[in-house]
């Protein structure tokens, strides 16, 4: 599952984008990983209990992709956060928990692109907001 976020993490260090391009494929590559089979995305996560091997090796996952992010990051001036361990703990977060809920639980009338069009909004003003 986590393929398709290493293979943005490539290409964005071996061809960079601006801040806002690449918070936009980060939000892209998470809601094309929670819309690949969402029932049984539902399920698994919501529904059944899940063994505590499973979640622990999620969590290092996460952890290794938060570590990748803030890597990321410190090629971008205009991030004015200065913890950035902490930040990318949380964008990783709550970037996923917010398009978790989103794909699996969509609210009416929210759009997918209104939607995705407002995550980038705010993580990119909370990333480039004075510290």
């Amino acid at each position: 599952g986590f393929a398709i976020i290493y293979e943005l993490l490539n290409e964005e260090r071996t061809s960079p984008s601006d801040l806002k391009t690449m918070i936009r494929k980060f939000v892209d590559a998470l809601v094309i990983l929670h819309q690949r089979a969402p029932d049984l995305h539902r399920v698994l996560f919501n529904e059944a209990p899940l063994p505590t091997s499973f979640l622990v090796e999620k969590e290092k996952k996460e952890q290794v992709f938060a570590t990748q992010i803030q890597n990321h990051l410190l090629n971008y001036p205009e991030v004015n956060q200065t913890d950035l361990a902490v930040v990318s703990y949380m964008l990783v977060q709550v970037t996923e928990g917010l398009i978790h809920s989103f794909i699996l639980f969509p609210p009416s009338g929210i759009s997918d692109d209104k939607m995705r069009e407002q995550l980038v909004k705010m993580l990119h003003g909370y990333l480039t907001l004075a510290d």
